[in-house]
């Protein structure tokens, strides 16, 4: 899903972030008329919430990580036991369908998660660049892309970026394909 800084957040780039959420900012800053200590203390608490939603998004989908594959495998070692007449293999092999499913709207579920995750990483960039004033990375070729807390990329796994996304990708997928072979395995022991 997503990295822990916030702002790591908005593909680094200015560009990237949407500019009606410029806007949206910057008419919350008028919706305090007058007073900046007020502005600056609202904006303040509004980048607090956006981390903490961060850090919301990412707690779940770690909880997630670590529960699908536990579940799955205690999950398929129970199912490729010999059939009896409480449980036969065609039961066996609705139950490992059925699992192939919710585990798919998990996924589902969790690739909306990183969606909502990257949102907000973009209004944490936007009170990052305009509230607090920090510098995002220049995006030219040769420019530094640091940012003024650091950064963290992905490591590259056959050239490409790796990351929390991906791994998510690959594993949800490697559950939902062994679900779907317990199912066929269960219906044709």
């Amino acid at each position: 899903m997503t990295q822990s800084s916030p702002s790591g957040t908005a593909a680094g780039r200015p560009e990237d972030v949407h500019p009606h959420a410029v806007a949206a900012v910057n008419q919350g800053d008028a919706t305090v008329a007058g007073d900046p200590g007020q502005q600056a203390t609202g904006l303040t608490d509004v980048y607090r919430e956006v981390c903490a939603h961060i850090r919301a998004t990412d707690d779940i989908s770690l909880k997630l990580l670590a529960a699908v594959p536990l579940a799955t495998g205690i999950g398929i070692t129970i199912l490729v036991r010999t059939s009896t007449q409480d449980l036969p293999g065609a039961a066996r092999s609705a139950l490992s369908l059925f699992a192939a499913v919710i585990t798919f709207a998990i996924y589902r579920w969790e690739r909306k998660n990183i969606a909502t995750c990257g949102h907000f990483r973009e209004w944490a960039a936007v009170l990052e660049r305009d509230h607090f004033k920090l510098p995002l990375p220049i995006v030219e070729a040769g420019a530094p892309r640091t940012r003024p807390h650091g950064g963290v990329s992905a490591p590259a796994f056959f050239g490409q970026s790796w990351g929390k996304t991906q791994a998510e990708i690959l594993l949800y997928w490697a559950v939902i394909v062994s679900w779907l072979s317990t199912s066929v395995y269960t219906l044709l022991r």
